[in-house]
């Protein structure tokens, strides 16, 4: 069966794209019921207001782009160990993983200082407004 490159491509297209449609609406419900977990389980004040839901945010959207660093650090130390796996004795390309996973293994350190100071000097900006 001869399968034309055009139709593969519409296909994925099609299967990929149409779980889209709904997310703006799926993330709006996960949203709210994740705020109703907060305040049930009186994590969350009914409602944050002023600078402090704005700090929480920044807080939100740094700890989210940390932890894509943080993955990317992590496929980095996966992608290292294969090379060094796959370097039959070479002393050059098993040098080259080592260094790699040093430098993956430091910038993970490095995010995770980011992600508690991060977090420490929202609080304490948080802490600051509600007095």
């Amino acid at each position: 069966m001869k399968i034309y490159p055009a139709l593969l491509t519409s296909l994925i297209g099609i299967t990929l794209l149409t779980p889209l449609a709904n997310a703006q609406d799926a993330f709006n419900d996960a949203k709210n019921n994740l705020g109703k977990v907060g305040v049930g389980t009186g994590l969350v004040t009914e409602a944050n207001k002023g600078d402090a839901d704005i700090y929480g945010r920044l807080a939100s959207y740094l700890n989210v782009l940390l932890g894509l660093v943080g993955i990317i650090a992590t496929i980095y130390i996966i992608f290292a160990g294969i090379r060094w796996i796959r370097a039959g004795g070479n002393e050059q390309s098993v040098t080259e993983a080592k260094d790699t996973i040093k430098s993956a293994v430091y910038g993970l350190i490095v995010v995770f200082g980011s992600y508690a100071l991060v977090n420490f000097v929202v609080l304490k900006l948080i802490g600051s407004i509600s007095q």
